[in-house]
């Protein structure tokens, strides 16, 4: 039984302490209403957004160490945290496709005096559409295809607010990422 003022924070922090795993935030966490009903957009995609911003917010308080985590539905996000993420380092699952958003997590990480690095997991589409197809609860393949476009023509930028940004994957053009000298400092994850 939860403790009756543990805020959302303190609940991930304990159950991760608990069970030993790295700390991760993702917003599809959030995303289910009051009838255990999934949902991507709309209300329930801002719910979760909002929810998972703000128990983000509270963790980068805590740790030394915060790294944010993008790419379409069936990337490999969640995998890519599981076989290469550390303990203290607070991880953040999310498509973040959109620029905005990208700023805006950058935003949240400087306020708390952290640097934030992020690993672009971005396989070819085909890829995405099977891992998306094969789970239990999937995003519409019109989504998944527009956020992946998005990734692919609008990549995450060190000039966004990232101390550092790491490509995984074989979903981008190399030139595309090159051409206008967007990326100053890429890395290979292992």
């Amino acid at each position: 039984m939860l403790p009756l003022r543990e805020t959302l924070s303190e609940r991930y922090v304990r159950v991760a302490a608990r069970q030993r795993e790295t700390l991760i935030v993702n917003a599809d966490d959030f995303r289910e209403d009051e009838f255990g009903v999934y949902g991507h957009d709309g209300d329930m995609g801002i719910i979760g957004w909002n929810m998972a911003k703000r128990v983000f917010t509270e963790l980068l308080l805590e740790v030394d160490r915060a790294v944010a985590l993008a790419g379409a539905p069936g990337a490999g996000k969640t995998t890519w945290v599981r076989d290469h993420g550390e303990g203290g380092v607070l991880y953040l699952d999310m498509t973040l496709s959109r620029r905005r958003v990208r700023r805006e997590v950058c935003a949240l990480a400087s306020e708390a005096g952290k640097e934030i690095s992020l690993v672009l997991v971005h396989p070819k589409i085909e890829v995405c559409l099977a891992r998306n197809r094969s789970r239990g609860r999937h995003v519409p393949d019109k989504q998944l295809r527009r956020a992946h476009h998005r990734l692919t023509v609008c990549p995450p930028r060190l000039d966004e607010g990232w101390s550092e940004v790491t490509i995984v994957g074989d979903g981008l053009e190399t030139d595309s990422v090159f051409v206008d000298g967007a990326l100053d400092r890429v890395g290979s994850a292992p």
